[in-house]
């Protein structure tokens, strides 16, 4: 009985938990397209909704039964849907995909891979402050970056921490720019690009084969505009 009972409060906590996580995201995005909305100070650039239009690959990969490819398979949750609608237009008829990355864990600990577009993922004119995407995860503890370039400046390393959760995730975090370059300046450093994304096993890993899947990659970029004091808040976050 108590087992039972302990199977039906685990099997409740899982789904409260998925409701708060809808429920989050869904404010999220709401304010994200708020924002745009406005369309004076900030963008959303739809960077990859890995749908198979640019090919990726597996650069530094550690093992051989490692693949890419893309797969119809993507959430079915609200908050998906509303940030579904900021990336397609009403017409769209394509064949809508996310893409799987299959690969083995050898040493825990060492194993990494890095997935890399084959064309460039060149951001638009701007600072990026802001990146999101879904994450199919079975619970894996693996770390994952998303890496973006700038010609003459360092690269930009997001950490979204361990995939440590079971299914569909969206993941959001804020890019910090150690020296943000000079708007009037922007057009000679060059864009930002997307670099890529590295994929790294932790030590406490179990050996085996894993399946993640990665989905509708956005960024929200601060205009080259110059602004009034007045108009920019110091300390100014989406949230």
């Amino acid at each position: 009985m108590n087992r039972c009972k302990l199977y039906i409060f685990s099997f409740l906590f899982f789904f409260v938990s998925l409701w708060a996580f809808d429920l989050e995201d869904q404010e999220k995005i709401k304010q994200i397209q708020e924002v745009i909305e406005k369309g004076s100070r900030y963008e959303l650039q739809a960077i990859e909704l890995f749908d198979g239009d640019t090919p990726w690959g597996i650069s530094r990969g550690t093992s051989f039964l490692e693949s890419i490819r893309f797969t119809v398979k993507y959430p079915n949750t609200t908050p998906y849907k509303l940030e579904s609608d900021l990336y397609y237009k009403s017409d769209f008829t394509g064949k809508r995909q996310s893409m799987q990355i299959h690969s083995n864990i050898e040493i825990p600990g060492r194993d990494k891979w890095f997935l890399k577009p084959e064309f460039k993922k060149s951001l638009n004119a701007g600072s990026p402050v802001r990146v999101f995407f879904w994450v199919y995860s079975n619970n894996y503890d693996i770390t994952l970056k998303v890496i973006f370039s700038q010609k003459k400046s360092q690269d930009i390393v997001v950490n979204f921490g361990t995939l440590k959760f079971n299914g569909w995730r969206r993941l959001d975090a804020s890019i910090t720019i150690n020296k943000l370059p000079d708007r009037l300046n922007l057009s000679k450093l060059g864009q930002f690009e997307l670099k890529g994304v590295l994929l790294e096993s932790n030590s406490v890993q179990q050996k085996g084969s894993f399946y993640i899947f990665l989905d509708q990659m956005g960024v929200l970029i601060e205009k080259p505009e110059i602004y009034p004091g007045s108009e920019v808040p110091d300390g100014w976050e989406l949230y």
